[in-house]
């Protein structure tokens, strides 16, 4: 069971449907998503607790590494904020439905964390790719079906037996794109890697799409409720020109024949390449996200 506030358990498999319980109840902020927490739980430094059936987290802050304490829910919020603000300065990643319970943030600074926010994208527009915001996209897709015609193939809900291709596929990928794997590529792999080897207790969708015999690309998506997932891994390989965007192209396409509608995309962390990807993709909505701390 996950341990009442003060005391802090060390996150486990057992605690997802205890976390789930909670987090099922509100948008799907991907910070509190059980089966992120998971995976990035690399040095097993990520802790759980709950106070008045809020979702406490604490988690390595994603580019420093310093102890980031969060929480999630809608019960005795400014009860259970002013709990955790007695142990801490400052509160971190705090969704925006949390901020809307507080009755007044006058005793609060309160700011918005634009690095953290998720992106939430519907599937339609990107598998249609209609009018002018997506030709530039449209191009890069017709350009690779021209490329690879009928070379291309597309596996989807992988198993177990294309777990170390994909490993090695991630690597490949480290390396087109200067990425050293004794950094943020290495957190990653072991992220992906975590999730890989305990895939049968998450309800994910792995695609895999081959140029020939050649893993191109994979994606790696979880299917949540209201017809919405949330993507957890994407990664593609050059050659062809523009195979990242036909990856999410036909994962898209993947995902709304299972019934979902839209996706998460989860944050940008404040990488200008990134934002302006995820941006590129017309985002219908964001899941917002604060920092607080006493005034």
């Amino acid at each position: 069971m996950i341990t009442t506030f003060p005391v802090f358990s060390a996150l486990d498999i057992s605690h997802k449907p205890e976390i789930e319980a909670i987090t099922h109840r509100f948008k799907p902020y991907s910070d509190f998503n059980f089966t992120s927490l998971f995976a990035w739980d690399t040095d097993g430094s990520t802790q759980i607790s709950q106070l008045h059936d809020n979702l406490i987290i604490r988690l390595p802050h994603y580019l420093t590494g310093e102890p980031t304490i969060s929480l999630l829910g809608n019960t005795r919020i400014p009860e259970t904020v002013g709990r955790l603000l007695d142990t801490t300065s400052k509160l971190e990643l705090v969704p925006e439905t949390v901020i809307k319970e507080l009755p007044s943030t006058t005793h609060y600074l309160v700011s918005e964390d634009r690095d953290n926010f998720d992106y939430l994208l519907r599937l339609e527009p990107i598998i249609a790719m209609e009018g002018a915001d997506f030709k530039k996209k449209r191009n890069k897709v017709n350009g690779v079906k021209a490329a690879v015609g009928s070379d291309v193939s597309v596996i989807t809900s992988a198993g177990t037996e294309h777990v170390e291709l994909i490993k090695e596929t991630f690597i490949q990928w480290a390396t087109q794109y200067a990425k050293a794997m004794d950094g943020e590529a290495a957190a990653e792999f072991t992220a992906l890697s975590r999730l890989l080897e305990n895939i049968d207790d998450f309800n994910v969708l792995i695609t895999c799409v081959f140029v020939g015999k050649r893993l191109a690309g994979f994606s790696i998506n979880e299917v949540l409720t209201d017809n919405m997932a949330i993507c957890h891994f994407e990664k593609a390989l050059e050659p062809p020109e523009n195979i990242a965007t036909y990856v999410s192209y036909v994962v898209a396409q993947e995902l709304q024949e299972i019934g979902c509608n839209s996706v998460n995309w989860e944050q940008d962390l404040g990488i200008a390449g990134l934002r302006q990807a995820k941006l590129s993709y017309k985002p219908y909505e964001f899941l917002k996200k604060y920092s607080l701390t006493r005034s």
